[in-house]
């Protein structure tokens, strides 16, 4: 089994950068765009990891695809539903597989969960974290920007693939999952997230994993937020001792996911956020983050307001990078996998570690 990284009070990682500016060119500098959605003043990491000045280029391309494979998209969410994936090469609710690829009527994707064709967050046997998380994640990375409402996604004009493989309570199992990479890559994905950890090193994920990687796709991950209180390396929070997955599938050769960790405010490493050389490639911003929440009106509070916050977690680090990553891919498309991890590397801040002290 594998549990998402959902907590609004836990994050961390000692990471070795900072995520800031992306893709600018020498022969000019572009100036800072500022969007009219509402709530962009809460988005302080908007301007730390100086993606504002990367939107003088571009913001987004409808042909940059982001699974964001989770706990169910809320499709018809304002901020959302204008950059929802739809698969042209199947006819809605006419029963059939017209695209013979398996999955009967799965025009927006697939629910993984309970095999069928609405990757919408699901409200049974919820928690208000896990029914929202997916689609928290999602308004990070591509919400849509400069529309007058709520927030401004990473890539303002990118398309979010919905695939839900964690309940509405944030467990699943390493198969869904699996399945829904694959998934991911046949229906032609650029981007996988993938906001959910868990220790359970499966043959059938790892190869999954593996394969999304070598079709050429960028794949980022949550390092966990096991940190908090850890005492010592057996706690966790050390993943050079206590690896998380998918956050370290790699080989000798290839690291295949990025791994993001958590900062503050203050470009610190989050108490929360897990640490590490191995399997920590990035850190973003990962405390008081305000994004998209799952909306059900006849449920009253909290699920009448169409935003929410303050959420903190690695969960919330990953989609800033899978935006970034779009965003890279939406200014040359023709940049591989292995180009768009080393850009935002490069073009990161160094962060001074914290020392572990081990009793």
């Amino acid at each position: 089994m594998i549990f998402n990284t959902l907590s609004k009070t836990r994050t961390a990682s000692l990471g070795m950068m900072l995520l800031l500016a992306l893709l600018i060119p020498t022969v000019a500098q572009a100036l800072t765009v500022t969007p009219n959605d509402p709530h962009f003043d809460t988005q302080y990491y908007i301007g730390m990891t100086q993606v504002d000045q990367a939107w003088g280029y571009s913001v987004g391309s409808p042909d940059v695809v982001i699974a964001v494979i989770d706990s169910g998209v809320d499709l018809d969410h304002p901020d959302l539903k204008d950059n929802i994936w739809i698969n042209q090469d199947e006819i809605a609710d006419n029963g059939r597989d017209d695209d013979n690829n398996g999955y009967i009527d799965d025009v927006y994707g697939w629910n993984f969960v309970d095999n069928n064709n609405d990757p919408n967050p699901q409200f049974k046997n919820y928690s208000t974290e896990g029914v929202s998380h997916g689609t928290l994640v999602a308004g990070v990375i591509a919400g849509s920007g400069n529309n007058g409402l709520g927030i401004a996604g990473i890539s303002w004009r990118s398309k979010i693939m919905a695939l839900r493989a964690l309940n509405s309570i944030g467990e699943g199992y390493t198969g869904d999952a699996a399945q829904a990479i694959r998934y991911a890559v046949k229906e032609g994905a650029d981007i996988i997230n993938l906001s959910f950890v868990g220790r359970s090193n499966t043959t059938e994920l790892q190869e999954a994993i593996k394969y999304a990687y070598q079709q050429g796709i960028v794949i980022v991950a949550a390092v966990g937020n096991d940190a908090l209180g850890t005492l010592s390396t057996s706690d966790g929070g050390d993943l050079d001792t206590v690896p998380v997955y998918p956050a370290c599938y790699r080989d000798t050769q290839d690291d295949w996911v990025i791994g993001v960790g958590a900062v503050d405010k203050n470009k610190s490493k989050a108490d929360f956020s897990n640490f590490g050389l191995t399997c920590l490639d990035i850190n973003a911003p990962g405390v008081d983050m305000v994004s998209t929440q799952t909306m059900n009106p006849k449920l009253g509070e909290p699920f009448n307001a169409a935003y929410s916050g303050l959420w903190n977690g690695t969960s919330f680090a990953a989609p800033q990078v899978s935006g970034l990553a779009a965003l890279i891919k939406s200014f040359n498309g023709n940049y591989s996998n292995k180009q768009i991890a080393a850009i935002i590397a490069d073009t990161a801040d160094s962060l001074t570690p914290k020392i572990l002290i081990s009793l």
